[in-house]
């Protein structure tokens, strides 16, 4: 019989916050016993989908989450609001993992909104409005709570209003790291427990044992403290640097009954949350392809009335005549010499077109090259700044008769092939430039158009190469530049 489920591990994707490949800790926790395992990163999600790939394969449930910092309810007189606090939110099901996502956009769009401090962070408000689903713990004892801790009036400010609207999906979270004696950490670490078990016990909350996992094994501390001073730009040396013990890996089952042995109730519910989360994120084939649609039908110029109804194969070919025609009235016919040769780019231009349709239709991309056309057609009509096209796709007569590329494919003998292969299935990527001063007036306008639950951004993972790695090693070491560049070289 279990008697302890880990609930909130960080892997390599909390960014500069964890060490452990989701590969390695799928095994590690199958070599454990663990039948589950909860993942926790900071501040992201960005784990989930690796966790819900590998971990099953070795017998691991996993439990997804997030522990965001939360901003308090506004003070009456005091400008901004203050951090209480991370708040470790853990899915139940589909629904929780949507509100967990809505909340982790949420924190992470605050790093760029204007009177923020650029920290991700997420509104009180905004997490009780969007609780369903989800199970809240009140989170590992970093920032914020140290000022609570001897303020009971606004400790039940903030715990109140989670305690009412998550009811008995509201735990009280306690930690025991096992920190230095006399030690300001280990200090902060009793004042906080004993704070919070008191609200537990005068509210009759249920309080839950969680290990702050970081690192594989106990071995590892040292190399997790100089990638967390890489992280923040300070020395191992620096007095004032953050600091962990060997009890932030992973621990074993056996370690957790010992360390909380006086609360075995705390222990038991690490087990019961687990068995209350029931979510697996699909996993999609990465040959399988999810293209957008055109939900609009035609939309006629200004001759032409509007046909809300009309196929998506129909809308592009019509489109795109209408724009081939206008090319060659512009930028072809002034080349030619007579009405031949009119004739007969009107006719090789044309033919390109029908050829080039048949391929964007059949693998269905009318769509994907519709939706493009459309924001670049805003922005030009706005004034803002776009460039002429870059890349394969401007080997495309379609793209240049819908307005996507401004450069003539056959004048300059360029392959559509190279863009779109029948014989090779493969997503058409066009490289758009937009101005950058203006660049945001353009997403906002797609959010509005097609509907923000449908826009996204594509993210990209930095990793620490091997160069790159050495460098930032050897500053943290307080090693000299040149000696460390002299092994980096």
């Amino acid at each position: 019989m279990v008697g302890f489920i880990p609930l909130t591990c960080k892997s390599s994707f909390s960014l500069l916050g964890g060490t452990m490949p989701i590969k390695k800790l799928a095994k590690l926790a199958a070599k454990r016993g663990y039948p589950a395992l909860g993942m926790t990163e900071l501040g992201t999600q960005f784990s989930s989908a690796e966790a819900s790939k590998y971990f099953p394969g070795e017998g691991v449930q996993p439990i997804l989450g997030a522990e965001l910092p939360v901003l308090g309810l506004p003070q009456q007189g005091v400008l901004g609001r203050e951090t209480i606090g991370m708040l470790t939110l853990i899915v139940q099901n589909e629904t929780g993992w949507r509100n967990l996502a809505t909340l982790v956009s949420e924190s992470q769009q605050r790093k760029v909104a204007p009177n923020t401090d650029g920290n991700a962070a997420v509104n009180l408000e905004t997490v009780l409005a969007h609780h369903e689903g989800l199970i809240a713990l009140t989170g590992h004892y970093g920032r914020g709570w140290a000022s609570l801790g001897q303020q009971q009036g606004r400790l039940e400010e903030y715990l109140g209003p989670l305690k009412t609207t998550f009811g008995n999906r509201f735990y009280i979270q306690l930690e025991r790291h096992n920190w230095p004696a006399q030690s300001t950490e280990a200090t902060h670490q009793n004042v906080m427990e004993q704070t919070l078990r008191a609200y537990a016990a005068s509210h009759t909350l249920p309080v839950v044992a969680t290990n702050d996992s970081r690192f594989a094994e106990p071995k590892d501390l040292e190399a997790f403290e100089v990638l967390v001073s890489i992280g923040d730009s300070c020395t191992m040396a620096d007095p004032a640097r953050r600091r962990y013990t060997p009890q932030h890996a992973l621990p074993t089952e056996a370690e957790m009954m010992t360390r909380f042995a006086d609360l075995p109730d705390a222990l038991a519910n690490s087990v019961a949350i687990a068995k209350r989360c029931a979510f697996l994120l699909p996993q999609v084939s990465v040959k399988q392809m999810f293209m957008p649609k055109w939900e609009f039908g035609y939309e006629g110029d200004e001759n032409t009335p509007a046909d809300p109804n009309m196929p998506v194969a129909e809308v592009i070919r019509k489109l795109s005549e209408q724009g081939l025609q206008k090319r060659l009235d512009t930028v072809v016919y002034p080349r030619c010499a007579d009405d031949t040769a009119r004739a007969e780019a009107k006719t090789k231009y044309f033919a390109q077109l029908d050829y080039e349709l048949g391929i964007i239709n059949r693998m269905g991309f009318d769509g994907y090259f519709l939706i493009t056309s459309d924001f670049i057609r805003w922005a030009k009509a706005e004034g803002i700044p776009v460039g002429p096209g870059r890349g394969s796709g401007a080997g495309s007569v379609v793209a240049w008769a819908l307005s996507i590329t401004d450069l003539d494919p056959i004048r300059w003998e360029l392959y559509f092939e190279r863009f779109l292969n029948p014989e090779r299935v493969s997503l058409p990527d066009f490289d758009v430039d937009f101005c950058q001063d203006r660049r945001e007036e353009v997403i906002a306008y797609v959010r509005r158009r097609y509907g923000a639950d449908k826009v996204g951004h594509i993210i990209t993972f930095g990793t620490l190469k091997a160069r790159a790695c050495l460098r930032d090693v050897g500053r943290v070491l307080g090693l000299g530049y040149n000696f460390v560049g002299q092994i980096a070289s």
